[in-house]
């Protein structure tokens, strides 16, 4: 796997964010379907949305703040700051 820094206009990265769409709709009711527009994340909307919820944590004091890409047998349930491929996929009966 390579990482590197995308201004969210390469062909690669809109095939993934539109991927992940699909993949959304696919797994989770219409209701639960949540995803920024590229011009909002090239913003960095969902940057200042996430820095906002960990800040709104810190100030409450909360011990643990978890990642839940949604409640389908497909989402994975994580702690926040830990990387969602070292945590379990979650099942049904999970």
């Amino acid at each position: 796997m390579q990482i590197r820094l995308d201004n969210l206009r390469s062909e690669q990265i809109i095939g993934l964010l539109n991927e992940h769409l699909q993949s959304m709709v696919v797994h989770s009711p219409p209701e639960s379907v949540h995803a920024l527009d590229l011009e909002a994340l090239r913003q960095g909307k969902a940057s200042a949305l996430l820095q906002h919820i960990l800040g709104e944590a810190r100030q409450h004091a909360y011990r643990r703040l978890s990642l839940e890409t949604g409640s389908a047998p497909a989402s994975v349930s994580c702690p926040a700051g830990r990387s969602p491929t070292t945590c379990p996929i979650r099942t049904a009966s999970s």
